[in-house]
């Protein structure tokens, strides 16, 4: 396996990034009269700012960019457009976070097309390696990681788990958190289990006695 950066981060934390990401929002006096939430990653963070903003106007934008676990499909493209007018309107795109910066512009150049007045960005976490860096942000990155947020933690875990297994062959649960955390620095503890059952439910995994190999 490709060794790679990851970082693991709780539902407290990006609560706590979000709250802050709110609070740069109202000391700049930005008053958006609408949120677009970027699917899927964008949606949390959007949400929790309309809350603490108090705005009922949120919109949902899908852009498609990453594919599998940190590898990129292709370029960027929006696959549900908008389908309503933001004529006259301040609007405030949202994302998780900014790695490329593709998604974010696309996003902000469509939403300026469907009559946009001004349109800043809003992520999470930003990496300095990014084309785009976002008008407010919590948290910066120096280095590209990927970050396996809360909402996409078993998805992203089914992921890698299941190249390694494919990769190295049927292996032991020691021996699967050991190559975890050599191969990726990430020690799941508590929420193994948690994972290898869901996998099985999926059918991305299947035991063999006492060791999981590749579906």
């Amino acid at each position: 396996m490709v060794k790679k950066e990851y970082v693991l981060v709780t539902w407290d934390h990006v609560y706590r990034l979000a709250l802050g990401v709110a609070r740069q929002v109202k000391k700049s006096d930005y008053r958006p009269d609408a949120v677009i939430g970027i699917a899927r990653g964008g949606w949390f963070h959007a949400r929790v700012l309309c809350d603490v903003l108090l705005l009922k106007n949120l919109y949902n934008l899908k852009v498609e960019h990453w594919g599998l676990t940190a590898s990129i499909t292709g370029e960027a493209k929006v696959v549900h457009p908008l389908d309503a007018s933001l004529t006259g309107m301040r609007v405030l795109v949202v994302d998780d976070i900014a790695d490329t910066g593709e998604s974010l512009r696309l996003a902000q150049r469509h939403a300026r097309e469907r009559g946009a007045q001004e349109v800043r960005t809003a992520t999470l976490q930003y990496i300095t390696t990014s084309t785009h860096r976002p008008d407010y942000f919590e948290e910066t990155l120096e280095q590209w990681k990927w970050v396996i947020f809360p909402w996409n933690f078993h998805e992203d875990m089914s992921n890698v788990i299941a190249k390694l297994l494919a990769e190295k062959g049927p292996q032991t649960r020691e021996d699967l958190e050991r190559h975890l955390r050599a191969d990726i620095g990430l020690n799941l503890g508590h929420r193994f289990d948690e994972v290898m059952e869901n996998m099985e439910y999926h059918r991305k995994a299947r035991r063999q006695g006492e060791r999981w190999a590749a579906a």
